[in-house]
């Protein structure tokens, strides 16, 4: 969903998407899954769906929320 809103919108930018963020997961990600992180073609996203392949874990992006929330705090918005 990420790769396309940043195709679809070319001043947005990733937020909190490198392999840094997502931390492991026990969520095994199916083959089928995986697959469909090749098509993924925005520079900004290209390690991080690397980890994820190389990992194969998934990750929700919901645990993020608190840091979000914390970067909005700290830009006043």
């Amino acid at each position: 969903m990420a790769d396309k809103i940043l195709q679809r919108y070319p001043g947005a930018q990733a937020w909190h998407f490198t392999e840094e963020e997502y931390g492991p997961s026990k969520v095994v990600i199916p083959d089928s899954r995986l697959k469909k992180l090749e098509q993924v073609i925005s520079p900004a996203l290209a390690p991080l769906a690397g980890a994820i392949r190389q990992r194969r874990e998934a990750f929700y992006q919901e645990s993020l929320v608190p840091r979000l929330l914390l970067d909005l705090q700290r830009s006043g918005i």
